[in-house]
């Protein structure tokens, strides 16, 4: 729903002079899983962000994406006994995604680590386990586009007023003024 992870000026966008990407197993999972289920934009938009993934080439270790911007990708999440620790459970994304911070948290205490999310569940569970999420920018976020049943709604209008227009005004005179009007309707569409 937001600009392109590799369009973002990440280091303006979370006032870092370096920002290293680390993108989570869940948050890989789920891009695969709208690439094939949902809305035909956002299969559209998981296809084309898990094809740049791919040509990060992130088996090897980590890419840079700009400069000041590094982004890996962790091969693993916690084990269960971490999940039960944290009172986390691993059959919910969120869930998923916090142990992941806070194993990697846990791993790298020198560097600040965040959640960029506009989830609202996320904003909730995150800080109470210490975990900081923050908000993209309103700017950053993608115009609504509208989905299929939209689009041909729209159409289906649109051809409404043509058949409508093409339909004539038939008028019959009958001397000085008189007239009479007959409305006419299509039977079938015009044919070109």
């Amino acid at each position: 729903h937001f600009s392109f992870f590799r369009d973002v000026d990440w280091c303006v966008e979370l006032g870092a002079r370096s920002v290293r990407l680390v993108l989570a197993p869940v948050v890989l999972d789920e891009l695969d899983d709208k690439k094939r289920d949902g809305a035909r934009r956002d299969r559209e938009r998981a296809k084309t962000v898990l094809r740049a993934i791919a040509a990060l080439n992130l088996a090897e270790g980590p890419a840079t994406v700009r400069p000041g911007v590094t982004v890996e990708a962790l091969d693993e999440e916690p084990d269960d006994s971490f999940f039960s620790e944290h009172r986390l459970r691993p059959r919910s994304g969120d869930d998923r995604l916090l142990a992941s911070v806070l194993s990697f948290q846990a791993a790298h205490p020198d560097v600040r680590a965040a959640i960029v999310s506009d989830d609202t569940g996320i904003a909730i569970r995150g800080p109470r386990r210490g975990v900081t999420v923050i908000a993209p920018s309103e700017a950053l976020r993608l115009p609504d586009e509208p989905d299929d049943v939209q689009r041909e709604l729209d159409t289906m209008r649109r051809e409404n007023v043509a058949l409508k227009n093409a339909a004539p005004k038939l008028r019959v005179r009958f001397g000085e003024g008189v007239h009479m009007e007959v409305a006419t309707a299509l039977a079938a569409p015009w044919e070109p």
